[in-house]
């Protein structure tokens, strides 16, 4: 998504590399793969609720790397989705792709329901999923970070850059954003969204607040944009709403 944006500022590449989402894939890897080193590997528990974890646009599934320990040691099966647009195309294409990978998932299991975790255009992909596209009855609870439900100021100018459609979806008003935030949000829906007020990409970092969810923001604890995947304290955010989503005061 805009993470886009701040890697076109910050490099400059030429314009065949800005069209290529596996560039920016790499290229954010690189930069942050000293946060997503892993102590040791932790095995896919033989039971337990299955996690859905799905990052944003043109991020990588190895982001989720130090989640996906945390969540198997406590006693969660992980499995780690991207498209393989990496959430470059509509993001109504991706929200389809999902509801694709959410059925694949459950007839493998033979669970009623997953919970999702989800990050910036991933989660808002999973939003539209579940509440316009119905999926929400296939969804225990939906929780995402630094999501920009309500689009972002910065996708426009990352939009001139680059001709991924998502960014197009990801501005304030776009037709996408109006349809996704007009659809009613369903009866007893369970979705935490998380954000924080020091994140440079989510502007107003209020975008991330959804009328009917939890919403809960970071300004005392220091959580950039990227944060989130390795931040131990987010994590407990996370596993909280997943394991008690109709109570977070304890958090």
């Amino acid at each position: 998504m805009t993470s886009v944006f701040l890697g076109l500022l910050w490099l400059g590449p030429t314009a065949a590399m800005a069209n290529e989402p596996t560039f920016w894939k790499n290229w954010f890897y690189r930069h942050h793969r000293r946060q997503l080193v892993v102590d040791r590997a932790v095995p896919q528990p033989e039971e337990g609720r299955t996690v859905l974890l799905i990052p944003g646009t043109t991020i990588g599934t190895e982001f989720f790397d130090p989640m996906v320990a945390r969540l198997r040691a406590d006693g969660y099966r992980t499995v780690v989705y991207s498209p393989e647009d990496l959430f470059t195309e509509s993001l109504v294409q991706g929200a389809e792709n999902i509801g694709i990978e959410v059925e694949r998932i459950l007839a493998e299991t033979g669970e009623d329901q997953l919970l999702v975790v989800a990050e910036c255009d991933g989660g808002v992909a999973s939003r539209y999923y579940a509440q316009v596209l119905g999926g929400h009855d296939r969804i225990a609870h939906l929780v995402t970070f630094v999501a920009a439900h309500n689009g972002t100021r910065l996708a426009g100018l990352a939009a001139a850059f680059s001709p991924f459609e998502a960014l197009q979806d990801i501005r304030p008003k776009s037709d996408f954003m109006t349809e996704l935030n007009s659809a009613e949000f369903p009866v007893d829906f369970q979705m935490t969204s998380i954000y924080s007020c020091r994140d440079k990409l989510m502007k107003p970092y209020e975008t991330s607040v959804v009328p009917g969810a939890t919403n809960i923001e970071f300004c005392d604890h220091k959580v950039g944009h990227f944060d989130g995947f390795w931040d131990p304290v987010v994590y407990e955010t996370i596993r909280a709403a997943l394991e008690q989503p109709q109570d977070l005061s304890a958090i």
